[in-house]
């Protein structure tokens, strides 16, 4: 089992730290994605999201901006739930703006999660970008395989830059 880790970037000054809170942490057979974005304010990277699911070689995806970051234990905490069950999408936490996001657990539902808190197995993941609309909500809604929730907290979204 591996994840292929997804990151669009619009070339952010913050990308370089979106890197580094990656690869310390990927295992063997673990890979990191990178594309730019060169439709950029069209479709917010989805269509860069669809190119790299398309190359992903890792049984598992997981999709990260470049203006976030993964928080330590995030990529150890994917591959024990892949152990413990290799064939749903797990939804993890997130910090959002400073405080854990599930507004309600367990439900999925606009603003409750997120793209970044998302584990998904390679071949049930469809393309992010469908009808010409694509958001985490509707991205979450095509994938028809069993989700479950996992309370550890793996990423921190728009953490501020240090001055």
């Amino acid at each position: 089992m591996s994840v292929s880790v997804i990151l669009p970037t619009l070339g952010r000054p913050t990308l370089q730290r979106s890197i580094d809170s990656i690869l310390s942490q990927l295992l063997p057979g673990d890979e990191l994605l990178i594309q730019v974005d060169s439709k950029p304010h069209k479709d917010d990277g989805n269509w860069c999201r669809d190119e790299m699911i398309a190359r992903a070689q890792g049984t598992h995806l997981w999709f990260l901006d470049d203006d976030d970051i993964a928080l330590p234990g995030a990529i150890e905490a994917f591959h024990q739930a892949i152990s413990e069950d290799p064939e749903v999408c797990w939804i993890f936490r997130i910090l959002l703006c400073g405080d854990p996001m599930w507004k309600v657990p367990g439900k999925i539902m606009p603003g409750n999660q997120q793209g970044q808190c998302l584990l998904v197995p390679r071949l049930a993941s469809p393309q992010w970008v469908s009808d010409g609309y694509g958001s985490d909500y509707h991205y979450l809604q095509r994938i028809h395989i069993d989700k479950k929730w996992a309370s550890p907290i793996i990423a921190q979204i728009r953490p501020p830059i240090p001055s």
